[in-house]
């Protein structure tokens, strides 16, 4: 995976009510058209978590807006 382009998503898990940044993988979210159509979809892809490691999300198509993306952590 390649996280180059550094585009964020907020977590919606909320942890001491700070919400956790995290990265969006390039090729399945982060360009143009593609979060949209996962969006549309609900297709799950990785991300990198602030600690390092990856976990599949889904983009919260209710609460994202074109600015900030909200995801769902849906797998490990």
């Amino acid at each position: 995976m390649t996280y180059s382009l550094a585009n964020l998503g907020i977590s919606s898990a909320l942890t001491n009510s700070v919400s956790e940044l995290v990265t969006v993988d390039d090729a399945a979210a982060g360009q143009f058209g593609s979060s949209q159509n996962a969006m549309q979809t609900g297709a799950a892809f990785l991300c990198l978590q602030p600690d390092g490691s990856q976990a599949l999300y889904q983009i919260d198509a209710e609460r994202s807006t074109p600015i900030d993306i909200v995801l769902k952590r849906v797998g490990p």
